[in-house]
């Protein structure tokens, strides 16, 4: 779990109570869109998977001794390969991959173990297999060592995916995703497993029989006293909104707290025990007494709250766009916490799908949500970039970025191609801050 220090302004048109204020340490470091002078840091290494079919980063995570793992899923694979290939990959610290295992069925969320292993969601519907969804356990070669599925039962539906999840201390697994069957339909859920595979809870995030037309876990993340915050999104007569839960150890809902209109896609714990969640809305948005309005109709905005440890909304804030390419709107995909700042990756896009090239951006945000940083990579040709929908920091600052793209850039090493045609290739980008000291 990533412990921060971020302390957010309380906007002058809610605020409620006393300024907070946050001393920023950017000595050193150069604001511009290029890369090798940012705040990111200079590419340290890029991977781009080739092949038949379209393909997709699915998740990716640190591992403790500096390597990288990475999910793909790769569909409408030509023969010789079988259709919906899923692969986990480790990669190392210069970039190099030093194993793959490829299976049919659904790799998803990814966690390293504190035994140097590894750990991924897995299930089986989409890939045309029967089976219900769980975990696998591998060893730091690639080596499966154990797994585990929960099967439908007389008193439990079928567990049908896996969003999101954390590795507990012990090498278990808390998790968060979705049943679906007779019983109760289609159920967002959180449970427990231990490292040997025993199912040591599960409880419904949501009731049964709710009139939301999507769930979906978004962010997990486990808590210092054993329990854990799950960030679900819903979507109900066409407005996204979500929620965050405080479980005990055991599963119990202690709290929740909803964003109407807000549609958070992460989660992180400051060093005063306060909480950030970060996402983006549309129109306008509410929590905790807190209203935002974005400034065009339709328009997607980048927001942050800030909670204390009982859920209570202490600030919220919208937060600056970065500058599109060529009259293109940033679109947001993903956010992290790293540090004091606040990271955020997106592509260009248009409503009209002519206006190609696209491209990707990351920014850097500091607590008034102004924009400190940023980086900006334009497609040279092609089709949409379709963005990075993955991003991880380590301990000493790495970014490591996932997604997608179709057609040409340049990453800063040279340009990438997802080849003939524009296919969906996956690409991964790991920046690194101490190399600007090198190079």
């Amino acid at each position: 779990m990533k412990r921060i220090a971020l302390l957010l302004l309380i906007p002058a048109a809610a605020a409620c109570g006393s300024e907070k204020n946050l001393e920023l340490d950017l000595e050193g470091r150069t604001e511009g869109p290029d890369p090798s002078a940012s705040l990111f840091g200079p590419l340290a290494w890029s991977h781009v998977d080739l092949g038949s079919g379209n393909s997709v980063v699915h998740d990716l995570v640190w591992a403790p001794d500096g390597g990288l793992l990475v999910t793909m899923t790769t569909w409408d694979a030509q023969p010789p390969d079988p259709p919906s290939v899923r692969s986990l990959s480790r990669f190392e610290a210069d970039g190099q991959r030093s194993w793959v295992v490829k299976e049919q069925g659904h790799f998803g969320n990814v966690g390293a173990t504190p035994d140097g292993g590894v750990v991924v969601a897995r299930a089986f519907a989409d890939a045309g297999q029967s089976g219900a969804a769980g975990l696998d356990w591998y060893s730091g070669e690639g080596v499966l060592t154990a797994s585990w599925r929960l099967e439908a039962s007389e008193t439990t539906d079928a567990l049908q995916e896996i969003d999101a999840l954390e590795v507990t201390p012990d090498g278990g697994v808390v998790w968060l995703g979705l049943t679906s069957g007779e019983l109760a339909g289609e159920l967002t859920v959180a449970g427990q497993v231990d490292a040997q595979g025993e199912l040591l809870w599960m409880v419904p995030i949501e009731e049964a029989g709710n009139t939301h037309t999507y769930d979906y876990g978004l962010d997990l993340l486990s808590m210092s006293d054993g329990g854990s915050l799950a960030l679900v999104g819903v979507s109900s007569d066409g407005v996204s909104s979500s929620y965050l839960v405080r479980l005990e150890a055991d599963g119990t809902e202690v709290w929740r707290t909803t964003m109407s209109g807000g549609y958070g896609r992460g989660v992180e714990q400051d060093a005063t025990g306060n909480l950030v969640v970060a996402g983006v809305f549309s129109d306008s948005m509410t929590a905790g007494g807190f209203r935002l309005d974005s400034d065009e109709l339709n328009d997607l905005q980048p927001f942050m709250l800030e909670m204390d440890a009982d859920g209570k909304v202490l600030a919220a804030l919208e937060i600056e766009e970065p500058e599109p390419i060529a009259g293109l709107e940033p679109y947001v995909d993903q956010m992290t916490l790293a540090g004091d700042f606040l990271v955020v990756s997106g592509r260009h896009s248009s409503v009209d799908p002519t206006d190609l090239p696209q491209g990707f951006w990351l920014a850097a945000y500091d607590a008034s949500g102004s924009v400190v940083d940023e980086a900006i990579f334009p497609m040279t040709t092609g089709g949409p970039g379709f963005g990075p929908d993955r991003l991880e920091v380590d301990s000493t600052g790495r970014l490591a970025v996932g997604g997608s793209f179709a057609g040409e850039m340049d990453l800063g090493d040279g340009e990438l191609s997802s080849g003939s045609g524009f296919p969906m290739r996956p690409f991964i980008a790991v920046f690194d801050p101490a190399r600007a000291a090198i190079d």
